[in-house]
């Protein structure tokens, strides 16, 4: 969906979806494949039973931007990295994750904001909000990286190496 309109808040929109909302794939792996998400709007992924369904994921080794996302109600994982990817997200809110679907096989849990293998994501001036007590607001797998900037509150559990830069 695209609006001229500078009250609208979605230019693009992607809800209810059988897998991953928005989800780039460098499948020829030898070429740099760069992705731009602005203003986009994820919203309550797996809704037809798949396992793992994230609002905006990155794989093998793309390279994103992501500005002004709003990203929520998803299941497994809201923002997911993985592989060698590296995400920029800035003035994003990533929210209400509520984790894979375990009846289908899927074993992640509520995280708003994820990394696998040597993924890393710059988070600024974003929003973490998870679903609850026991939901991650950050989780980052062996070896990946996130960083943080201008966040004074982060909501959630933190698991692996999480920074602050300026």
């Amino acid at each position: 969906m695209y609006s001229r309109s500078p009250a609208s808040s979605r230019c693009c929109y992607d809800g209810r979806a059988s897998a991953d909302c928005f989800n780039f794939h460098n499948t020829l792996n030898a070429q740099p494949l760069y992705a731009v998400t602005l203003n986009c709007r994820g919203v309550d992924t797996g809704v037809f039973g798949s396992g793992s369904n994230n609002g905006l994921t990155l794989h093998e080794n793309v390279i994103g931007i992501d500005v002004a996302g709003r990203y929520e109600y998803n299941q497994g994982g809201t923002l997911r990295n993985i592989n060698t990817s590296k995400m920029l997200a800035h003035g994003s809110t990533f929210s209400s994750d509520r984790g894979d679907l375990y009846l289908s096989g899927g074993l992640v849990p509520p995280t708003e904001v994820g990394t696998l293998n040597t993924a890393q994501i710059w988070l600024s001036e974003c929003v973490v909000n998870p679903s609850g007590p026991t939901a991650y607001g950050i989780n980052v797998g062996t070896g990946g990286a996130v960083s943080v900037r201008n966040m004074p509150t982060l909501g959630g559990r933190i698991f692996g190496n999480v920074s602050t830069w300026f």
